[in-house]
């Protein structure tokens, strides 16, 4: 059993970036850890050594700030805190669309939005990964279209259930990079393609992640799409257990890779086979 932990924590808080319910998240996974929410001015080689994880969030709609936000000397500044500091860079749905080489997105309009990465991770990354349904019919306008449940596995370490989370046009992930492990596949994709991923970085670590796994799934109920959600039948709350069990691993392996730091522990074969908190 890992020792309570007690991560610096950073989150990336710019205009257009989504990371509003991420702190009450962290809060509940890191009881008395020290969470600030940081501009992109941070990223820097010293302002960097004052946090130990750095959440970048996903966005607000469908145009990302993040191949303007960060530019190439904050990138080197990332790439030197993971490399050299072991900072943990955990990632989500915009910002792991940029995690790799290249990213393809089909947005609502029909339009292709075609870009280079940050290249932190070797491969592709692809989306909306649920586009065989957001995206069957284009345009689109629909308020519900974007929102859809993403059942997580992992056939390859014979996990024999499925996490969930929420997905608003995250990616599908298609690493070719000889670090890069798949942590989850997305169960109701065709070809069931990586959701999320884990690196080693030196002595940092990244985790990826496409689907928002910060937004309970009874988010809904608090909002105005709730009628139209239960009209439809799409009340995802009963599986909010199983996004709390996702979260329980997420908070373990961050805790291994925090404490390997302090204790010179190594936590390889942690990275590689994670422990999956049973439902």
């Amino acid at each position: 059993m890992l020792p309570h932990c007690t991560p610096r924590i950073a989150i990336l808080a710019e205009p257009r970036l989504a990371y509003y319910g991420m702190k009450h998240t962290l809060q509940q996974l890191f009881p008395g850890s020290p969470i600030e929410e940081v501009s992109s001015s941070v990223l820097n080689i010293q302002k960097l050594t004052n946090y130990d994880l750095l959440i970048m969030p996903g966005i607000n709609g469908e145009d990302s700030p993040y191949p303007t936000l960060i530019t190439p000397a904050r990138k080197q500044s990332l790439r030197y805190a993971l490399k050299h500091n072991g900072l943990c860079l955990l990632t989500i749905c915009a910002a792991t669309y940029s995690l790799f080489d290249y990213m393809f997105y089909l947005k609502s309009d029909g339009t292709h939005k075609d870009m280079p990465g940050f290249g932190f991770v070797s491969g592709t990354s692809r989306g909306p990964a649920f586009a065989h349904i957001t995206r069957a019919a284009l345009p689109t306008n629909s308020k519900l279209n974007d929102i859809q449940l993403a059942g997580l596995y992992n056939a390859e370490l014979n996990i024999p259930f499925h996490y969930h989370a929420l997905e608003f046009n995250g990616p599908a992930l298609y690493p070719d990079d000889k670090l890069a492990h798949v942590f989850l596949r997305h169960a109701c994709v065709p070809e069931n393609p990586a959701a999320a991923i884990i690196k080693p970085y030196g002595k940092g670590l990244i985790l990826g992640f496409g689907p928002h796994i910060e937004i309970p799934l009874t988010f809904f109920k608090m909002t105005s799409l709730w009628q139209m959600l239960e009209a439809q039948k799409l009340d995802f709350s009963p599986h909010e257990p199983s996004r709390i069990a996702l979260l329980d691993t997420i908070k373990h392996m961050i805790t291994a890779h925090v404490q390997s730091l302090k204790t010179g522990m190594n936590h390889d074969n942690l990275l590689q086979h994670p422990p999956y908190a049973k439902i």
